[in-house]
């Protein structure tokens, strides 16, 4: 059945309504219905109301005059179509009604049912198509400013008509500045002559083409872009306009030329992710074992104080332990999959905090200069791994030197403020804080200089060296945001330049705990779920001695069991693995929330990496101790998520 089209007509003759409406009455299908509005206030009057789809307005309104209630009904939000019926078919009037808004305009002394109909189903398809042109222009529009690829809309003679935002930034460029230019100006010469060929093409008729192309940036530098260009023609065939989509392929085209330049990248690259995935599939496992190892030598060690022979023995197993930790973390900072706890620290009391260290670690026969620039801007890194890279850049120095030599250690502030493509190893613009190690030893050919970052790269003894020092420090600091370069020759020694993004604020206090090696008690209820049954038996048996109630559980699912048991039993706090077969940690911590609201939550995990990212524990900022823990860790981190209200010491 047809819709009803609802027609208002406007008219202060009632015998003009009874005329329409005969007429539209007896057109077949039964398809209008007309109502009437004799005024120009009781047309306004259903206006907030209204749901007809067309109205008729006659000129002649009393006072008022039908163009004033268009004006009026328009401005007040009507979007139904209108149309002006006169007495007189005065082409000055029609004319005012269509600048107005009107979709169209009828002579009331030769109207008939056909001409009417004709009118409204005209008016009605114009609205429609209207509509529809605003919609698609909004969607246009929409589409166009809101994209992330640059977008321009150019005149057939290369003038830009439209741009977006993105595409302003990608040139250097305001939106004003561009509008004032033509595209062929922004064109790198070398690709002009070809580009413009291929607008020529699109004029002669051929197909839609993407291309790599050069653009100039406003301040000099070439932009490599993925450039992808159309061609909108009018409604008789003629060149209309020029539509763009430009990505800025920049980065990936300065990788791929870096990757082109030689064979020997590509292995480095093709190495550099067998290492990552080698460190990030057994961390998890390594980690758990490193775990029970090193926990239990602690334990093992405190019971021997009596007996110093077997504590040496003890001590140098969770010596090995501790090493054994640490290589795994190089192994992952290679990949950049190791979990940082980044700070806002000043750079020069991480390296003033360890120039003791340092100091034996280089020997009295290296002389140690620091020259520390009081002006420099804070950074956010994680100490912990920052103290590693001064450490590897400091040995590897000693080593350059074995004659002896001078070590200095320096800190600066640094502006960058060229493009990147043009500034000193690709730095893009910003504030850095600047480290610099530079030694005065042998130095390095080019030839090793550009081997040094690999993993398992080393010139030492096989007996003296891993190859994983320099390899960690590039890990490190790319995983912080920072870059890392070398400057050296042989014979003048070397200087590694270390620059890491400045930030605003406060630090953050990065004093170590105190008694950081010493294991902490309380009397809390703990349920610990682990999967892993040696850490687990280890954990139980160290928080007990420690003084707690341990609950234990092997998963998600039993952990929920033990809930439902111990119903009346007050839990503290739970003390979880992230990754567990059957229940997660993040899904049981969930329904903890729900079941025991007061209960504190403590995540653990050996994983890394995407495993660890994608379980979603990091993402909501709750309690975290990494794997392998020590036993003084675990429990100082079960002091820190209680609060410390009942912490004994012993």
């Amino acid at each position: 059945m047809a819709e009803t089209i609802r027609v208002l007509l406007v008219d202060d003759e009632e015998d003009f309504y009874v005329l329409i409406r005969e007429l539209l009455g007896g057109i077949p299908g039964n398809r209008y219905a007309v109502d009437w509005a004799s005024s120009y206030d009781a047309a306004l009057g259903v206006l907030e109301a209204d749901q007809h789809a067309i109205w008729l307005v006659d000129y002649r309104l009393g006072v008022h005059d039908g163009l004033e209630l268009m004006r009026e009904a328009i401005n007040r939000g009507n979007k139904a179509p209108m149309v002006l019926m006169t007495g007189q078919g005065d082409h000055e009037i029609d004319m005012a009604a269509m600048k107005i808004g009107a979709s169209d305009y009828l002579p009331k002394d030769h109207i008939d049912a056909r001409t009417l109909e004709r009118c409204i189903r005209y008016a009605l398809e114009r609205s429609r198509t209207q509509e529809s042109l605003q919609v698609s222009e909004m969607r246009f529009r929409s589409a166009f400013y809101g994209a992330v690829p640059g977008m321009a809309l150019t005149s057939a003679d290369g003038r830009f008509l439209r741009v977006n935002r993105s595409l302003c930034d990608m040139f250097g460029y305001s939106v004003a500045e561009l509008l004032g230019m033509s595209f062929p100006t922004i064109v790198h010469p070398d690709d002009l002559q070809s580009s413009q060929r291929l607008l020529e093409t699109l004029v002669a008729g051929g197909q839609p083409a993407q291309m790599e192309r050069r653009f100039v940036h406003k301040r000099g530098g070439t932009v490599w872009t993925y450039w992808s260009v159309s061609l909108l023609r009018d409604q008789h065939g003629g060149p209309l306009y020029f539509l763009s989509q430009i990505l800025d392929v920049s980065e990936r085209k300065r990788t791929e030329d870096a990757l082109r330049q030689s064979e020997e990248l590509l292995h480095k690259a093709q190495k550099m992710e067998a290492v990552g995935r080698l460190a990030g599939g057994v961390a998890h496992d390594f980690n758990n074992i490193l775990t029970v190892i090193g926990g239990y030598a602690t334990m093992l060690s405190q019971k021997l104080e009596g007996n110093p022979t077997l504590r040496r023995e003890v001590d140098e197993i969770q010596s090995s332990a501790e090493r054994a930790a640490t290589l795994t973390r190089q192994l992952l900072a290679l990949s950049r999959k190791q979990l940082l706890d980044p700070k806002v620290i000043n750079l020069n009391k991480v390296v003033a905090g360890i120039e003791k260290m340092l100091r034996r670690l280089i020997g009295e026969d290296v002389e140690l200069r620091m020259q520390l620039d009081e002006t420099i801007g804070l950074v956010k890194v994680d100490p912990g791994q920052i103290e590693q890279v001064i450490m590897n850049l400091a040995i590897n120095a000693r080593d350059a030197m074995p004659s002896g030599g001078k070590l200095t250690i320096e800190t600066a502030s640094m502006v960058q403020d060229m493009p990147s493509q043009l500034s000193e190893g690709g730095i893009p613009s910003g504030h850095y804080t600047a480290l610099i190690v530079t030694d005065t030893g042998t130095g390095m050919s080019e030839e090793v200089r550009s081997h040094i970052f690999e993993p398992f790269f080393t010139t030492k003894d096989h007996n003296k060296g891993t190859g994983l020092g320099l390899a960690t420090c590039h890990g490190i600091i790319k995983q912080s945001g920072g870059y890392i370069h070398v400057y050296t020759e042989p014979g003048h020694g070397s200087a590694f330049k270390v620059y890491l993004p400045a930030v605003s604020g406060t630090a953050d206090d990065d004093k170590p705990p105190a008694n950081a090696d010493v294991v902490q008690t309380g009397s809390e209820t703990v349920l610990l779920v682990e999967d892993e049954d040696r850490v687990r038996e280890f954990a139980v048996r160290l928080l007990r001695d420690a003084g707690y109630v341990v609950l234990e559980a092997r998963n998600g699912t039993d952990a929920l069991r033990v809930l439902h048991e111990q119903v009346s039993r007050t839990i503290d706090i739970m003390v979880t693995d992230v990754i567990m077969p059957q229940m997660g940690g993040k899904e049981l911590a969930d329904q903890l929330k729900q079941l025991r609201p007061g209960t504190r939550i403590l995540f653990v995990s050996g994983y890394t990496g995407d495993a660890l990212d994608n379980s979603g524990v990091l993402q909501t900022g709750a309690a975290f101790l990494e794997k392998p823990f020590s036993a003084a860790r675990l429990t100082q981190k079960i002091r820190e998520v209680l609060g410390n209200g009942s912490a004994r010491k012993h």
